[in-house]
Order: C-alpha cells, then structure tokens, then sequence
C-alpha cells in the first residue's frame, strides 16, 4: 500500500515538474511582461541543464525503487535548493501587478512538499527497505 502511494506521489511531482514549461510559456503568450535581460553566467546554465536533464532518470530509478535513485534524488535537491545561493538574483524576479504570480509561488510552494514527502517515504518509511 505504501510504496503505491510512493509511486503516485513521484508521478504527481513529475507531472509538476514538466507542466511548468507549458504554464511558463502560455503565461508568455497570454500576460506578457516586461522582460529583465538576464546575464546568466555559463555555469548557471550548465547546471540548470543538468537538473532538466537529470529528472527523467531521477524519476525512473524512483518510481523502479532502484537504489541509484534514492541517491540521485537527494543530489537533484541539494542543487535546487542551493539555487537562490549562487544563481543570478534577475532569475528570482517577481512582478507584483502578474496575475499569474501566485500561481507561479503555489506551484514552488506544492513543489518543496512533495519534495518532502518523497524525502519522507525515501528515509521514514518502511519504502526505505524497497531501496536496499
């Protein structure tokens, strides 16, 4: 029972994580804005490629139990989490009068909990055994 609703949650975060490229550019089309040129050094991006990249395996080995994939999703947040630290500030700007805006900080926000329950399940649940 556990490990099929560990496996629900993993494909929620991922239908999360692919949707926001479509919401991002529908958002584009429909409520423009005024565009801050952003200066994103290439490390920047070589990481932000990595994290794209890096999903569909993270995903996989979860969803399979594999015990990489315990490994890789850890990595995989450590970078996202460590993002506001080093990356350009222009990256994190919010514009207060976009109507989409809270919907852009909900979706960050159910993001970080689901994060936390797969977290949960990977180390607090009897799932932790399916990894071994």
């Amino acid at each position: 029972m556990t490990v099929n609703v560990f496996k629900k949650i993993i494909l929620l975060h991922l239908f999360l994580f692919f949707s926001f490229i479509p919401i991002t550019i529908i958002q584009e089309i429909f409520f423009p804005y005024e565009w801050v040129e952003p200066n994103i050094p290439t490390i920047d991006f070589i990481i932000f490629l990595l994290i794209f990249f890096l999903a569909p395996f993270t995903y996989y080995y979860l969803y399979k139990l594999k015990p990489i994939g315990k490994k890789l999703f850890v990595f995989w947040i450590i970078i996202i989490i460590s993002i506001p630290f080093w990356a350009d500030p222009n990256i994190y700007v919010y514009n207060a009068e976009d109507t989409s805006t809270p919907y852009f900080i909900l979706y960050d926000s159910l993001m970080n909990i689901l994060s936390g329950v797969i977290l949960t399940f990977l180390f607090f649940s009897d799932v932790k055994e399916k990894f071994k």
